[in-house]
């Protein structure tokens, strides 16, 4: 045989060797990063460790390999079982212990925070033929005592349109936590009309004790087009208040294609004009525009609503400058808030937080706008003095503890619907010495941070910035604005 023929055979006998052996060379080093992952995640956070555990998570960007994509999963959850500890400590700490303590807990949670954000990250970037595996780690998820939120609602996003609909049907009628039924409604609300097959179901959990619950389920048979459902939809909305009854209302709009606002007797008696329920035709043309709520005044232009209303409240000393349009800025925003309060509905519960290097709270929860609350809060407004600092993610940590959410990044009932925060300068943070004791702090590390502590996006968050003269301020009050479906108004 010619030279040339004997070297072409072995050149294609190596090529099929290769293409033989390549898959398993390819499990082989998936497997090995996922071991390499696992073996950085071993043992607890240290000092010494942290560059182990981001290299090891940045070799599984854009993976398509299942055994790195559980190895990416499992590694979450280790790391979020160690920050639960210490955020928990930390909000116990915040305006109670020196500043010295806090700035330590800040430091120590620093790392974990970034460590937890390129894993989300890289789970996020997870090729998506890899959903089946994505909603069997969700149920895993589900079978932990407390499962975590923000990681159930990334694996549902991952499982978007999931196409075994016998499986997903098995899963979601097993018994699972809170945010797992939320996830699991989320992979449903994506299939759209082919979600159907899961109306009773979710017309059941419009029943459920938990508000988030009952909210995302309005909301997904909205998205799937269940028009049979809208009796069920009419009943639950004479039971609901604020952002639930909001939700509901806004269904059926899109179920309909009628608008009868918040009133359930007004609903009902367009349904009853129908020969059956079964004449509901989908909605033709443009889609009303969403029911509002009730009239509460506004707080800096901004529409009040929701039934429960946290006011944050900047009293750092900058607050005793002019505004450029005229005025002190603490005398500006303590005479809107003031008169924003009066304007509340007498059974919406509201609190307020003020913070400057420290964070305060007019209640230690919240309470109805009743005459004698509202002359007390106005009373607490008039008489807060400006000190040192804006601790901005302190403040915001601090509204979210008084919201009932305990352990931060855990699926828990908040308090609260919407949250005006309103300051006027960069974020500081504490450094626990003496000869300087506040250094700028990250605005997207507080916005990161403010995403974990509302997973849902159930808490709106309007901000009102004062005269905002950094870059780093906008930047900030925009952000928290925007992630949260909030309004952003800058006051000069």
């Amino acid at each position: 045989m010619p030279r040339n023929h004997r070297t072409a055979m072995a050149a294609s006998t190596a090529a099929v060797i290769l293409l033989v052996a390549l898959p398993g060379v390819l499990v082989a080093q998936g497997s090995r990063n996922a071991r390499m992952l696992k073996n950085a995640f071993g043992t607890k956070h240290t000092d010494d460790n942290y560059r182990q555990r981001l290299a090891a998570v940045s070799k599984l960007r854009g993976t398509a390999d299942p055994f790195e994509a559980r190895a990416l999963v499992d590694a979450y959850r280790k790391l979020d079982a160690e920050a639960v500890v210490l955020r928990k400590e930390q909000g116990e700490v915040l305006d109670t212990r020196t500043s010295l303590e806090v700035a330590r807990f800040r430091k120590d949670i620093d790392p974990i925070d970034t460590l937890q954000d390129e894993l989300y990250a890289t789970i996020r970037g997870v090729d998506p033929s890899l959903a089946d595996v994505m909603l069997e780690e969700l149920v895993t998820e589900s079978r932990t005592p407390n499962g975590i939120l923000s990681l159930q609602l990334l694996l549902a996003e991952k499982s978007a349109g999931f196409k075994d609909i016998d499986l997903l049907r098995t899963q979601i009628t097993r018994p699972l936590d809170s945010g797992s039924r939320i996830a699991f409604f989320r992979v449903v609300a994506t299939l759209g009309p082919r979600g159907n097959m899961f109306s009773s179901f979710l017309e059941r959990e419009l029943e459920a004790e938990s508000a988030s619950v009952r909210l995302e389920a309005a909301r997904t048979l909205g998205a799937i087009s269940a028009r049979r459902s809208v009796p069920k939809l009419i009943d639950r909305l004479a039971n609901e208040r604020g952002r639930v009854k909001e939700t509901i209302a806004i269904a059926l709009a899109n179920l309909t294609g009628q608008n009868h606002g918040l009133s359930a007797e007004a609903w009902k008696l367009w349904l009853k004009s129908l020969d059956s329920p079964d004449a509901i035709e989908p909605p033709s043309g443009t889609v009303p525009p969403p029911p509002k709520l009730p009239e509460m005044g506004e707080y800096f232009g901004i529409a009040q609503d929701g039934a429960s209303i946290l006011y944050v409240f900047d009293r750092s000393d900058s607050m005793e400058r002019g505004l450029r349009s005229g005025g002190i800025r603490e005398q500006r925003a303590r005479r809107e808030l003031a008169d924003a309060i009066v304007k509340l509905d007498e059974t919406t519960r509201f609190n307020i937080v003020a913070f400057s290097i420290k964070v305060r709270s007019w209640a230690k929860g919240f309470k109805p706008a009743t005459k004698e609350n509202i002359a007390d809060a106005r009373r607490w407004v008039f008489e807060l003095d400006m000190q040192a600092g804006t601790s901005t993610y302190d403040a915001l940590q601090r509204s979210f503890r008084l919201s009932n959410s305990r352990t931060i990044d855990r699926f828990d009932e908040l308090d609260v619907e919407t949250i005006f925060f309103l300051s006027d300068g960069e974020p500081t943070r504490r450094t626990g010495g003496t000869l300087q004791p506040l250094a700028r702090d990250d605005p997207q590390r507080i916005l990161s941070a403010v995403r974990r502590w509302n997973a849902l996006g159930r808490v709106k968050i309007h901000t009102v910035g004062l005269a905002l003269e950094t870059k780093a301020a906008p930047i900030l009050m925009r952000g928290l604005a925007e992630q949260s479906g909030g309004t952003f108004v800058a006051i000069r």
